[in-house]
Parts: structure tokens; sequence; C-alpha cells
């Protein structure tokens, strides 16, 4: 009965004593929702058993890359996979696989966008797939067959027993439909395949070897056995497979094998870890804060807690009837944790985006709640078991409040104030430090203006080229298209008299980018970069600097080139200027501009965009700020030869940027999230402790106010214990911020050079916000009358 009371007491509080349980619930009860749902990631990507995936422990991922230094390509695709299988079957079962994303698919006369999964068959049972309907994979109708996954047969064709023999068209070609297998989402593929997805197998013991080598469908080679080839024995196929394939005996390829669930994580486990090492600590710092607010709450309740001992109560009783009452605290704030973890993980494709794999298999399960509430315990006894017992039982009894009575556990709140401020200033730190770099990254540094332009694609499924046309009908057509060229750039200035039209086939923000590795002949060296078609005006337009040299000419041929001023150092370290007029093969080089960031990452390489010589056209059209393109209004504008370009595009310069850097800036917003959340924290428990201090010396303020004190020396006398001590915390804190830097900063890129100055100017910042919060309520004591405190005593 006397538990339950307790317990009522509590919830009363609740409601009658907002200034406390507000804080109390809203901060814990957000800082255990983030844990709850780093927790959540934590177990569904490291410890639970793959969906759909047999036994993962038993299975590889072995990966071929080509590296170009700055960057690497996945080399593997199905006819190197078949000669591959060809020399290792032996060691077991293997199977390749890739996706492609975004396929448009028709079934009954209606287009949708499903993932399609190339694979060799047997894939889905090497995997350990359960296949619902129909035949498997090593069925013999292989080519024109398809297999759709257990989510396309519910929506699509509403779990229709009958659907096998139907027909799945995509690229222009009717296929049947031969099973139905259940949704495998725990592939190691670029890009992550989506629930909305089929397979298509090919016989890998029909294809060759080819030195044709697409790296646009590249994948990954799975492997169930009991031994893995060794190094030897991996390096000693590769040298075959290069004699069948000379042309990429050049090329950098190296070979690497992880596990199965590893390849699926990659580096995405460090990012785990750190989030989990974050959230542990925000709600650390919230647990310290919070303790330390109740125990100034318990150092107002002192008498009653005398009077309790007085009549028999033991102090482990008292503990737990402080633990009851509390219990109306803690139990809100898991409530809240856990209906907002719900929404947090529903949010989390969005807010995660590419950074974390899976991210739609994640829930709440059971052994996670499980966790959850056993920190909710461990928060109820950190809560209530540090209780100021009063030592002198008579003493507190008969205590008036007058006057600076010493603090109970003085030493306790001290510790537990540096802790939370050490805490505070590390997660402080390190998290404007990201965002500081993450803004640098995504917001600066271009080198060229982000201006309102907009790239045309024609994209028809045929583009033949001119290479296997006799001269004549080669010149023929070269001149065919060059008209078409220019008649569809006068259409478009017609439309838009105030546009700039370009013959450039990327835009600055671009991923159509070829790749070239060279050596450098003069000085021996191998150079690794990216190639851009641009025409004359597109330096000026996108306000890219030259530094020496000139831009290109309508007289100029495809021989003539631009590099930026990174690749130029890398030719001449000593004067980039000395290259103008050097000769790099059959090109010469006729000017140098300045660096821009480009998706590639490499230095640029530009090459003067003649109109193009093929069926499909590219156009770069540049509008004034506020005008906008479309499609529809380019294909209106095409007139009669609209109908030559069904699959026409329009991409905008601006939107692809929000689409490339949309991952970077909601990470960006979420490390500014948890900056704010650490500042606030922090503030809430310096102003608390500020506050209790000053309540103590109330009296004291008072009496000096009263004989003549000046505000400044009452400022002084309030705030000087909690300024040492927040002093001490910003100090200890600001070590280990660089301790913990050095050590990181190894494991993880995003963790760049420390940046001396910004860090010592956020620290004084801090310390100026923190000072200002200590300062508050000690101004709120100062600024009472005197003689009004002195009579309420």
């Amino acid at each position: 009965m006397l538990y339950l009371q307790r317990f009522r007491f509590g919830l009363k509080r609740l409601f009658l004593q907002p200034a406390l349980s507000v804080p109390v619930v809203l901060s814990l009860g957000l800082t255990l929702a983030a844990v709850l749902t780093v927790l959540s990631v934590y177990y569904t990507l490291m410890i639970r058993p793959l969906p759909q995936i047999q036994a993962p422990e038993q299975l590889s991922v072995r990966n071929l890359k080509v590296d170009f230094g700055a960057t690497s390509v996945n080399l593997l695709n199905q006819s190197i996979f078949a000669h591959f299988k060809q020399h290792l079957q032996s060691y077991g079962q293997w199977g390749f696989v890739s996706a492609v994303t975004n396929e448009r698919v028709q079934t009954s006369q209606q287009e949708h966008q499903l993932t399609r999964l190339d694979a060799s068959a047997g894939v889905p049972e090497l995997l350990g797939v359960q296949l619902l309907l129909g035949n498997s994979s090593t069925a013999a109708d292989q080519n024109s067959g398809v297999w759709i996954s257990e989510t396309v047969w519910q929506q699509l064709y509403q779990r229709d027993a009958e659907v096998i023999g139907q027909t799945l068209s995509y690229k222009g070609k009717a296929h049947k439909i031969a099973g139905v297998y259940k949704d495998v989402l725990a592939i190691p593929t670029s890009p992550e395949p989506a629930a909305l997805q089929f397979w298509h197998f090919f016989d890998d013991t029909k294809q060759k070897s080819s030195g044709q080598v697409n790296f646009g469908s590249s994948g990954v080679t799975i492997f169930r056995g009991q031994k893995q080839p060794d190094e030897a024995t991996i390096q000693q196929w590769l040298q075959q497979f290069l004699q069948d394939a000379p042309e990429l005996s050049k090329l950098s390829i190296v070979s690497s094998q992880r596990d199965y669930r590893a390849e699926i994580l990659g580096d995405k486990v460090k990012l785990i870890w750190l989030l989990l090492a974050v959230t542990l600590t925000l709600l650390l710092i919230a647990a310290l804060n919070l303790t330390n607010l109740l125990l100034a709450h318990y150092q107002s309740r002192s008498q009653e807690f005398a009077v309790q001992m007085l009549t028999g109560c033991s102090v482990f009783r008292l503990k737990l009837l402080v633990a009851v009452e509390n219990l109306s605290l803690v139990l809100p704030s898991v409530i809240l944790g856990v209906l907002t973890s719900l929404w947090l993980v529903k949010s989390l494709p969005f807010l995660a985006g590419d950074s974390l794999p899976l991210l739609h298999t994640i829930r709440l399960d059971a052994e996670v709640l499980a966790v959850h509430c056993l920190l909710a315990v461990l928060l109820l006894v950190l809560f209530s078991w540090p209780l100021p017992i009063p030592a002198q039982l008579a003493s507190a009894l008969s205590a008036s409040g007058k006057g600076q009575t010493k603090q109970q556990n003085s030493v306790l709140v001290n510790v537990l104030f540096i802790s939370q401020l050490t805490l505070s200033t590390i997660i402080i730190c390190g998290s404007v430090l990201l965002a500081y770099q993450g803004y640098r990254h995504i917001y600066t540094g271009y080198g060229f203006e982000l201006v309102n332009s907009y790239m045309i694609d024609t994209n028809t499924k045929v583009d033949p080229g001119l290479v296997a046309l006799p001269p004549e009908e080669m010149r023929a057509s070269m001149l065919h298209y060059q008209q078409r060229n220019e008649l569809l750039q006068q259409k478009v200035r017609q439309r838009w008299p105030e546009a700039i039209v370009m013959n450039s086939r990327q835009q600055p923000v671009d991923s159509r980018y070829t790749i070239r590795t060279m050596t450098d002949e003069q000085r021996n060296m191998p150079m690794t970069f990216a190639v851009s078609r641009v025409d004359s005006q597109y330096f000026a337009t996108y306000g890219i600097p030259l530094l020496h040299g000139r831009t290109f000419t309508a007289e100029d041929s495809e021989q003539a080139i631009i590099i930026d001023l990174t690749l130029a150092r890398q030719l001449s370290a000593e004067d980039p200027a000395q290259l103008i007029g050097r000769r790099q093969g059959i090109e010469h080089i006729v000017g140098i501009v300045a660096p821009v960031k480009n998706l590639s990452g490499l230095p640029m390489w530009y090459v003067n965009s003649k109109p193009l010589f093929t069926e499909r056209q590219l156009l770069v059209v540049v509008l004034p700020e506020g005008q906008s393109l479309t499609a529809a209004e380019v294909q209106q504008t095409f007139g009669e030869f609209a109908a030559e370009y069904p699959e026409l595009k329009v991409e905008s310069m601006q939107q692809h940027w929000l689409n490339t850097t949309r991952q970077d800036r909601i990470n960006f917003y979420l490390i500014s999230a948890i900056a704010a959340t650490a500042l606030l924290l922090a503030l809430l428990g310096i102003a608390g402790m500020s506050q209790q201090q000053s309540r103590r010396k109330r009296y004291e303020i008072a009496v000096r106010m009263a004989t003549g004190a000046s505000q400044r020396q009452l400022l002084w006398f309030a705030g000087r214990h909690s300024g040492l001590i927040l002093l001490l915390g910003i100090m200890f804190g600001s070590a280990l911020t660089l301790l913990i830097f050095n050590y990181i900063s190894g494991y993880f890129s995003l963790f760049k050079v420390m940046n001396w100055q910004a860090l010592l100017l956020l620290e004084m910042v801090f310390a100026a916000v923190a000072l200002v919060a200590m300062l508050w309520p000690c101004w709120q004591v100062v600024r009472h009358d005197p003689i009004q405190t002195l009579r309420n005593q």
C-alpha cells in the first residue's frame, strides 16, 4: 500500500511540478528513442539472421576491381565469371549476380519500375531463397523466362495462382514467368535491390570469355564451399585470363574476398559503431544531467527523508520508495522512447538513404526491447540510489534553511557535473567539426557556378555509330546528323531566345564521365582522369576560370584538349604554364582551367566536342534564373522530329545536384541535430547546477545585497563554484576530444586533419554560451528584492 501511495505521489508530481517532470520525460524519452533506433539497426545488420539467406556464414563474395588510383571500378561481368568458374569450379558452388534498378517492364499494358537481377542459374538455390511457385532457376528455358518476387506477384498479379506462363515484357521483348521466389534484399550488389524485383538467369556453362568488358553490367561472385581457393590460385587464374584478354593487361586489377555479411555491410560497420557510441554517450549525458537535477530536488526534501528514517524506515527501503516514485518519470520516458523510435525506424530509408543497407528490414525486435527495458531499470537505479541521506537527523529537522548549509553528496554532484560537461564537450566539438566539414563539402568549393542548366538527352534506343559504315556513307551520315543537330539547336533557340545552347555532352554536375588511364611519356608516370566533352562556351557559361592558354574555338578539332590545374601539376610540378602546346599522344594542350568538384573525384581532361554524328543528340541549355525546361516543352519544340525521340529526357543540373548530394545533406542535418541536442543537454545541466547552487546561497546573497554588495560581486559569489567546475569540464573534454579524434581518424575518412583554429573558436563559443547559461539563474536570484528574500526565509 505504501509503494502504491508513493507511485501516486509520483504521478501527481508529474503534473504539479512540470519544471521537473517535463525536462526529464522529454530529454530522457527522445534520447532513449535514438538509442533504441540505433540498437535496432545494430541488431538487424550485425546479429539477426539475414532474411532469406541460408547459412550466410558459409557464403563468401569474390570481387575483381580495376584500381584507378583515386577510385576503383568493379570488373566482374558474366563473361569473366564464366571464365572464372570454369577454372575454379572444383572448389565448390559459384554464382554471379548483378542488379539493375528502375527497369521499365510492362504487365497487362501497364508500365512498372522493377529491379532486375541478372544471375547465373542456381543462384537463388545457392543463397537458400525459397521457391513459392513454378520451376527452379535451373529450368531449361532460361533465356526467355523470368522469375518474379513475391511482392511483384502480390502487387502486380494479386497472387494469381495461374501466374506461371503469363508474360512480363522489358526491352521490347516478352518473357514468360517461370516461377515465383521470396523477396531477397540481402544481396551485396550495387545498387541495392528493392522488393519489387524479377530474376533473369543465364547459363554460365555456355558463356565464353571475351575481351569486351562492360563496366556497367558488373556484379559480384558468390561462393559456398568448405575451402576457399588461395591467393596463388586466384593469381594463376588471373594470369591465364589476361592472356585471353591482353587489352586488359595494362590495368591494375585487384582481387579480394570477404564474408557474405561483411560484404553487405562493407565500411558501414564503422558507421554503426560510431552511431552506437554517440547515442549511448548522449544517453549518458542526459542521465547525468537528470541525476544532478533530481539530487537537487531531493536536497530540498531532506527534512522529509529525516522524518521517515526517524519513524523506522531503513535506508534501503527509503531508496526503494524513491525508485517507485521515480517510476512515474521513467515509465512515460520509456513509452515516449518506443513510440518515437517506431517513427524513426519507419523514417530510416529517408533519413539514412544509401548510408546503411537493408533499411526496410529493420524493426523493433523483442531482444532490442528487452535491452531497452534493462536500460530503463538502470536509469531508475541511477536516479534513485544516490539519495542524499542526512547524516545528522536532528540537525536536518531543525535546519531553518538560513545560511549556506552544507550540501549532501557535494562530491558526487561535482563529479557528475564534470563528467557530463566532459562528455558534452566531446560530442559538441566532434559533431560541430564534422558538420562544418560536411557544410564545406556540400555547399562550397565547386569551382563553377550552379547556374540554371539543363541537359537534353534524346536517349534513342538505337545508337549504331559509324564504325561499320563505308567511308562515303560515313561522310553522308556525319553530315546528316550534324545538320540535324544544328536544326534542333535552332528550334531550341527560337523557343527560348535568351538561352545559351551548347553541344557539350556533360554538365559540371554529371555522372556520365569517361574514366581514362594513360602514361605520361616524358615523366613515365601513370595518370587517371575523367574525360568531359564540352564546347567553346562551356567554361565561360559555368564560370570556370581559365588559368593559362585559351579556350576552344570553332576551328579546333577533337585533338585539342584543356586540362585542369590538378592534372597539369601531375604533368609538370614546376610550371604548369609550360604545358601549353605540349602534345599528349595525338592530342595537344591548348589551355589550363581551375579544378572543379565533380562526382568522379578525378582530375579533368576536356575534349572539344563536335556535334554528335549519331542518332542520339545531346544539348546543354542554360536558361535565365526563374525559367524552366521540361521534356514535354522540348518535344513540343522539336515538332515533327519529336516522334524520332520517344525516350527524350531533360535533366536539371540543380536537381541533379540535389539528388547527388541528398545523402550528404541528410548526414549534415543529422550531425547538426546531434550537436544541437548535446548543446541543449549541456546547457540544461549547467543551468540546473547553477540554479541549485544559487538557491542554496540565496540567504547569503540577500544579506550581502542588503549590506551594499554590488551585483557583480554577488554574481561572482553565486557562480564561482559552478564556473570552476565548468572550466574543468571543458578542459577535460577538449583534451579527450583530441585523443579520440587522433584515434578514430585512422578508421573514418570523414575525420580529416584537426582544424585547431576551428576547435579553439568552438570551445570559446561553447564556454561563452555555457557561462551565460550558468549566470542566468544566478541573476534571477540576485535581481530579487533582498528584504523580500529575508522575510521569506
